[in-house]
């Protein structure tokens, strides 16, 4: 019944784009791009320098900007993309590793014509993944937003039952994203109804989220949670995540001159403790040694989403650091 509604949606979402109706951004490709045997979906939009690149968190794809694009793109020219196996892209290459998806970046860009520095913005997982371009290619990168950023500090920071925990818990996250991926390899035939619905609820923060996204680009969403890639794909860049992961990225932090750094932090989130909202807090703060113009910016009214809970306060954020990569221009 779900995917049934979804299909139902996204049709006629189709059928009303066929004449002439506008859609809900993100409910087909922008542009697939081919970046060396498969196409990555990047979706630009807006003029002016610098380009804005957004980066989604583990699980989620370009309409987890969907409050955040349009208001910049009024301002200045604007991409997302959805990472391999997510969205409208194809699956990549095995592992999905940070180093692996900033290189796919890098060639994405390039190949669609995009030019830098650009302002390079990242939620959660898409954190890890900007600042490890901006490791990478120092030069193509005038400034960053860390949205409540996945940190590879907390490696250095939690006691060894804590990282022990966090292990477990990854594992325990794969072995259901490849039940979901086998019930999808089979469209969902021999799933009872509640797991039909808790497997595209991995993603974003829960399908569907009337809340958050329009009818139509909510059921697109649904539509495409359902694909097996997005499941190998997600279980795949959970590995990230690991403790040993984790504490080789802590070897790779550099610092970043005096580009503009403002590092975004959610002050509420769902089913932790006092103690791991600390210790996030503290490997946040760790972030101000990235740049002589770095800032921590508390999030006092967030959750994990801090664009969908305050998308002014990213707004914002991105819009300053715009204004000074242009001002130091």
């Amino acid at each position: 019944m779900l995917r049934s509604v979804a299909f139902l949606v996204l049709a006629a979402s189709v059928l009303a784009t066929a004449h002439g109706t506008p859609a809900d951004p993100y409910t087909s490709p922008g542009r697939l791009i081919d970046v060396g045997g498969f196409r990555l979906n990047l979706y630009c939009a807006g003029s002016g320098s610098p380009t804005v690149i957004f980066d989604s968190g583990l699980e989620d794809w370009a309409p987890s900007w969907i409050k955040i694009q349009p208001a910049i793109a009024k301002r200045t020219r604007t991409c997302t993309y959805d990472r391999a196996g997510n969205g409208f892209s194809d699956p990549g290459p095995m592992p999905r590793t940070t180093g692996r998806i900033a290189r796919e970046l890098h060639t994405l860009l390039h190949v669609a014509g995009e030019t830098g520095p650009f302002v390079l913005v990242g939620h959660s997982f898409g954190g890890l993944i900007v600042r490890h371009y901006a490791d990478r290619y120092p030069r193509d990168v005038a400034g960053l937003v860390l949205v409540d950023a996945s940190a590879e500090g907390l490696a250095g920071i939690m006691t060894a039952q804590e990282l022990r925990d966090n292990d477990r818990d990854i594992a325990r996250a794969q072995a259901m994203l490849r039940q979901c991926l086998t019930l999808a390899q089979r469209h969902f035939r021999s799933a009872s109804p509640k797991l039909a619905h808790a497997c595209p609820g991995m993603f974003f923060r829960g399908l569907p989220a009337p809340a958050d996204f329009p009818r139509a680009l909510d059921a697109t969403l649904v539509f495409e949670a359902e694909r097996p890639k997005q499941y190998a794909a997600s279980a795949s860049e959970l590995e990230n995540f690991t403790t040993a992961s984790m504490r080789a990225l802590m070897g790779e932090q550099r610092s970043y001159g005096a580009i503009p750094v403002l590092i975004l932090v959610a002050m509420h989130h769902a089913g932790t403790t006092p103690r791991w909202e600390r210790s996030w807090r503290e490997a946040h703060r760790r972030w101000l040694s990235l740049s002589t113009r770095a800032q921590y910016v508390p999030a006092t009214h967030s959750g994990h989403y801090i664009q969908f809970d305050q998308p002014a306060l990213v707004i914002g954020a991105i819009e300053d650091v715009v204004a000074t990569v242009r001002a130091t221009r």
